[in-house]
């Protein structure tokens, strides 16, 4: 895997067109939040190959996307940005949750998730602004109980 892990904490023109196409390309455009916590994973010409959002809400945490460009895929970039908010969220977050896209529950059962039942989700998590445009019913819920450190990769 090539490339470094970088919290975003500022967004450029560029950036944000590179974020936009990423999502948009693996229609996760409705899973852009303003103001979540983005992580990004960029090439050696500093171009995004990968991203993921989270956001905290006190002690549960929402993870909102994961994209990483097609030819980079089986690189490790999606398992090194989740491992990277995962630890960021240890600590911090009792439990991680998110919607799954149809084909993706898998991927994320790797990590520890596991499926739950759409009427657990905390309240604050689905009356937020970041759920709306989501359709809850055509995704998986998954939540993912946090230790205390998340181990590194």
């Amino acid at each position: 895997m090539s490339g470094q892990i970088f919290r975003i904490t500022e967004l450029n023109p560029k950036i944000e067109m590179e974020i936009a196409d990423l999502l948009r390309s693996e229609g996760l455009e409705n899973r852009y939040s303003p103001g979540c916590d983005l992580y990004g994973i960029f090439d050696s010409d500093s171009t995004l190959a990968g991203i993921t959002g989270m956001r905290e809400f006190k002690t549960e945490c929402l993870l909102h996307f994961v994209a990483v460009k097609e030819p980079e895929r089986g690189e490790g970039k999606g398992t090194a940005l989740v491992s990277k908010v995962l630890a960021y969220a240890s600590g911090r977050c009792r439990s991680v949750w998110l919607f799954a896209t149809h084909g993706s529950a898998g991927y994320f059962e790797r990590f520890g998730f596991e499926p739950a039942a759409s009427d657990r989700i905390p309240e604050k998590i689905r009356s937020s602004q970041d759920v709306t445009g989501i359709e809850i019913a055509s995704t998986k819920v998954m939540k993912l109980a946090l230790p205390e450190t998340w181990p590194s990769i």
